[in-house]
């Protein structure tokens, strides 16, 4: 084989990017990644950075390169490669180093690969009489244009859509190699050439910031995230709506999969047309099973309270696992346990409590902030995905005798509430305006709208704090009388639990609320206070931190 050099031209000058060849990318210098990748290549017998930067000289020494002090007349803004390449190859023919392939690699590639490089050194190697000189290049395929003075002329001879055109090839900076008998001080091409083709994203160069983040990106760690989430009669929807929101938080990272119980039908159906890619599963030996089949990186489960056993078996696959709302003993064993709902009973330091960790859906980020309108006109009912205890109609029922003509009752229906004919009864003969819907594509328009709403005890109370519209509650079973966001210190009027709570008394706090202008103020002050917006945001990164740093304690990161 031929002796090889692979050249890395890293000045200190960069202006796009400034001091971009010894910025952190991704955890390490941007010179560092070619440094690394031509040092790994069996075919290459040295590797070696020109430059005129102090401080990259010290890091390309610290990555195992040889450093050659560029003179400043070949450091400049206007001065190409040919003469650098030129200057690198004869100071180590000085030193009594001498290469027959002469490899120039810049450090703006970061994603370039071993295999490319050694595809270019063997084209060169297994063509020796027929090829001079090996540069990579990406195909486009657009319609391209050139100028000429005022005029603009096109480079293609028919319209044609992108897939029917033939590609035009473009430079990139991955790899040029070039027999030594080609090098002078103002070319590196000989007089046969040929192009090594490169994946688009191999191909990426960093020129500018938006180059940067497109590099970081594709060199964030692909992560398989595994969501188990159910929706039905019973649990209602909000676990699966969370999950989907999440999802979206992964989406450009990798790869991300629900699994779903066989009897969860609303929230099969539901993921499905949202577009998830769902895997149903029997009971928690086949989940296990399917877990362990997917490789997942990170499993998510929202199902309430797990087992210890299940948390530890999920364990044995060396995956990270996150709960959410879990008051279970597999609490104790995940790495990490998100309650927005509910207080701590464990006192861990990877349980995170409060509304502030709240996911909400992308509507209620985008939706406007709620103004106190001086007389409410506007009352929305709506008691989650199932209503269990139907107390819409057990408020429809209390308003009968306090709600005025100029007042709408706006009702919004989950698709699993089952009592049709007994809320048709009481609407077939109600004094008031009343609007029915069920199954809304956009809640936030209809909390937005309202001017006081009743609701339950559940995420629902989380979406009007994001809002902020005065919300009375009542709580709908036992789990919800441990939720602690429900109160008024966020602003709430909680009635609490169905069965104990009158018409006499949803009357009562409704006529309050009404000719109380302050109070509604009040209670859309302290809601807003509560930093239920950024719940999002904050939980993707608890996630991401914490799935870093068990990483790192595994010695994988």
């Amino acid at each position: 084989m031929p002796r090889v050099v692979a050249i890395i031209p890293a000045r200190g000058g960069s202006k796009a990017v400034p001091r971009k060849n010894v910025r952190i990318l991704a955890g390490k210098p941007l010179v560092g990644y070619v440094i690394g990748t031509a040092k790994a290549s069996a075919l290459v017998d040295q590797v070696v950075v020109t430059t005129d930067d102090d401080e990259i000289a010290a890091v390309a020494a610290s990555f195992g390169a040889v450093v050659i002090k560029r003179p400043d007349e070949l450091a400049g803004d206007d001065v190409p490669l040919d003469p650098v390449i030129w200057h690198a190859v004869t100071e180590m023919e000085q030193r009594s180093e001498a290469f027959d392939i002469i490899l120039t690699i810049q450090p703006t590639s970061p994603l370039l690969r071993v295999e490319t490089i050694e595809r270019a050194i063997r084209m060169l190697v297994e063509n020796a009489k027929e090829l001079d000189t090996v540069i990579s290049v990406v195909p486009q395929y657009h319609l391209y244009w050139r100028r000429d003075g005022d005029n603009w002329l096109p480079m293609f001879s028919e319209r044609k859509n992108r897939q029917y055109l033939q590609p035009i090839y473009q430079e990139t900076g991955g790899v040029l190699a070039a027999r030594r008998s080609c090098l002078s001080p103002t070319s590196r091409i000989g007089a046969n050439t040929s192009g090594l083709v490169l994946e688009t994203r191999e191909a990426l160069d960093i020129n500018d910031w938006s180059d940067w983040y497109l590099v970081k990106r594709a060199l964030t760690p692909h992560l398989k995230v595994a969501f188990v989430a159910n929706g039905d009669a019973t649990v209602g929807l909000g676990h699966i709506y969370r999950g989907l929101a999440l999802a979206w938080a992964f989406a450009e990272r990798g790869d991300f999969t629900f699994l779903a119980h066989k009897d969860a039908d609303l929230g099969i159906d539901l993921m499905t047309r949202k577009g998830a890619n769902v895997v149903v599963y029997e009971n928690e030996g086949d989940l296990l099973d399917i877990l362990s089949g997917i490789g997942a990186d990170i499993v998510i489960n929202d199902v309430l309270d797990t087992s210890a056993a299940y948390i530890d078996s999920i364990k044995t696959f060396g995956m990270f696992v996150v709960n959410f709302e879990d008051l279970g003993d597999g609490s104790l064993a995940a790495d990490l346990v998100i309650n927005a709902l509910y207080d701590d009973i464990y006192l861990k330091p990877t349980h995170y409590v409060g509304p502030e960790y709240e996911c909400l859906r992308q509507e209620f980020l985008e939706s406007p902030i709620k103004e106190i309108n001086p007389k409410v006109r506007n009352i929305l009912i709506t008691f989650g995905g199932i209503d269990q205890k139907n107390s819409t109609a057990q408020v429809l029922n209390a308003l009968k005798e306090v709600i005025t003509k100029e007042m709408t009752i706006t009702l919004v229906l989950g698709l699993g509430y089952s009592y049709h004919n007994q809320l048709n009864q009481i609407l077939a003969s109600y004094p008031g305006n009343v609007e029915v819907y069920q199954n809304v594509s956009k809640m936030s328009e209809y909390i937005l709208d309202a001017d006081l709403v009743f609701t339950s005890a559940g995420r629902t109370v989380l979406e009007v704090m994001a809002i902020g519209t005065p919300c009375i509650v009542i709580v709908q079973n036992a789990r919800e009388t441990r939720h602690s966001h429900a109160n008024s210190r966020f602003g709430i009027m909680n009635l609490g639990m169905s069965e104990e709570v009158t018409a006499e008394k949803i009357a009562q706090a409704f006529k309050i609320l009404v000719n109380d202008f302050s109070l509604r103020q009040e209670m859309r002050r302290r809601m807003l206070r509560v930093p239920v917006r950024d719940g999002y945001d904050r939980v993707k990164n608890l996630i991401l931190n914490n799935y870093q740093s068990f990483l790192t304690k595994s010695g994988l990161g």
